[in-house]
């Protein structure tokens, strides 16, 4: 609680000083860097070729807009269903009918699984499995887990800005390659019982595994319109924390196991070695969103196809 408290007051200071972007004011940008290498970039050059004969026609046969507010009205019609004007449900219908928004909040949910699970086993496995004490263990992971999670965090978002700009699919291809690099690298963790070349192991699963969190935010951002993003990015994160029910699929198969641990903790002369499940439900985890995110990228070239079809 003392460590959440500052955050509070820099939540208010935020609020009242620091004034929401307003939406679509990026897109320019993101029009610039992403028509050139992909070929919906074409349909839409074409659409607005189409759209500006049709004005034209409107105004020779005398139909053209009388008015700025009716030209309002038609740059966004009321149909749209990414528009503020529809209810929650209506939105809702909208994203669930993308396909390749529905299959990256899955995946990234199945990654986040293997976070939350190493990081509410950790300490008991080195206690357990290694006979550790806190005071033994608890300056290396001081160390490995925010430095090697920043520099991962810091090292996925440089890549993915740079990758995407050759391939829309970019960030997430480097999202894919990363937790399948992390895989052997955790792995390595779990199986070692050298101290050195276990902290070693878990440092380097740390650089790549963390690689994916924020490229894989921003691709809700890159297939959203303006318009929708908020609520896409609340379904997301709803998704991905369902990843915090890990540590209890993990606590269920040491159960199902009942494999002795070689140590035993404070509270107990008699535990469960949490190492296979660990393997099973973190590496599997790493393993199959690798994959599972490598799959997705083959859904991103026809995603604006799928969201141009619910918006007409």
């Amino acid at each position: 609680m003392c460590l959440g408290a500052p955050g509070f007051v820099v939540a208010i200071v935020l609020l009242l000083t620091v004034k929401e972007p307003k939406r679509g004011l990026s897109e320019s940008l993101a029009h610039q860097t992403h028509t050139k290498i992909t070929a919906a970039s074409h349909q839409q050059q074409e659409q607005q070729q189409t759209a500006e004969h049709l004005e034209e026609s409107q105004q020779i046969l005398g139909g053209a807009v009388s008015n700025t507010d009716d030209a309002d009205e038609v740059d966004e019609p009321a149909a749209n269903p990414a528009t503020a004007n529809h209810n929650l449900l209506v939105r809702l219908y909208f994203l669930l009918h993308l396909p390749a928004f529905v299959v990256h909040c899955i995946i990234a949910a199945v990654r986040n699984v293997g976070g939350y699970a190493l990081g509410a086993w950790m300490q008991v496995f080195l206690v357990r499995v290694h006979g550790l004490q806190p005071s033994e263990y608890t300056g290396w992971l001081m160390a490995i887990v925010p430095i090697g999670g920043g520099l991962g965090a810091a090292i996925g978002g440089w890549c993915s800005d740079r990758w995407v700009q050759r391939d829309v699919r970019g960030r997430v291809w480097m999202i894919a390659v990363s937790q399948l690099v992390a895989a052997p690298c955790i792995t390595g963790f779990f199986v070692i019982r050298n101290g050195y070349g276990m902290y070693a192991f878990l440092f380097f699963a740390y650089v790549f595994a963390e690689m994916w969190y924020g490229p894989a935010a921003a691709i809700v951002q890159d297939l959203m319109p303006p318009s929708i993003r908020g609520l896409a990015t609340a379904v997301y994160f709803i998704v991905v924390s369902l990843g915090a029910l890990a540590p209890l699929l993990v606590g269920g198969l040491n159960e199902l196991w009942d494999i002795r641990a070689p140590y035993s903790d404070d509270d107990h002369s008699d535990v469960l070695d949490p190492t296979y499940s660990l393997l099973l439900v973190v590496t599997g985890s790493y393993l199959v969103s690798g994959f599972g995110f490598a799959w997705a990228s083959f859904l991103f070239p026809s995603h604006k196809q799928h969201l141009q079809s619910l918006l007409t």
